[in-house]
């Protein structure tokens, strides 16, 4: 019955630093929802309808938008302290639960959501994995050059590279947490 001080230090050793499990569906599925209503929120301002532009037109605002959407989420779980298993896990849970929503941001095209993730590939590489900040600024500048001449006009690019920034800093903020404090199945 009496148990050493090392048997009763390992014991609790062992309660402290034990992760709890969250299931990899969980931690996407918060995730998608958060990270659908900063898209719609992001479209609202880059590709919203002035009823004077083409179909095209507002189309390419929109798979931008969503390839830049794309990209942030990617760099997110890149920069994070998730490992590659619960990153294999996770991300195209994300990304399976982000395409319907996007679907209706197609106007015409049939081959919208590949096209976005083509072009996500052109963002990702204004990635710093050390500063958000900086991955932010190049994601902004890769949609500006982008964009039509008229859709630039409307931006608000200072308020949204820091709107962007924020999201990204507070997405990985969120992932490193919950890695933190639980692993990931």
């Amino acid at each position: 019955m009496a148990r050493g001080h090392k048997a009763v230090a390992a014991s609790s050793e062992n309660m402290f630093w034990q992760h709890r499990k969250l299931s990899a569906e969980d931690v996407a599925r918060d995730f998608s929802v958060t990270a659908q209503t900063f898209a719609d929120t992001f479209i609202q301002y880059v590709a919203v309808s002035q009823g004077d532009e083409s179909a095209t037109v507002l189309e390419t605002r929109r798979r931008e938008t969503c390839a830049l959407i794309w990209a942030m989420v990617e760099a997110m779980f890149a920069a994070s302290a998730l490992n590659d298993d619960e990153r294999m896990r996770v991300v195209p849970m994300v990304r399976d639960s982000l395409v319907p929503a996007w679907r209706k941001y197609r106007a015409a095209s049939d081959d919208f959501i590949t096209r976005v993730r083509e072009r996500s590939a052109a963002y990702l590489r204004h990635q710093d994995p050390l500063s958000q900040l900086k991955t932010a600024n190049g994601f902004m500048n890769e949609l500006i050059a982008n964009l039509d001449a008229d859709g630039v006009k409307l931006l608000p690019v200072k308020t949204l590279t820091a709107l962007l920034a924020h999201r990204m800093i507070s997405d990985l903020r969120r992932l490193n947490e919950i890695k933190s404090g639980h692993a990931i199945v």
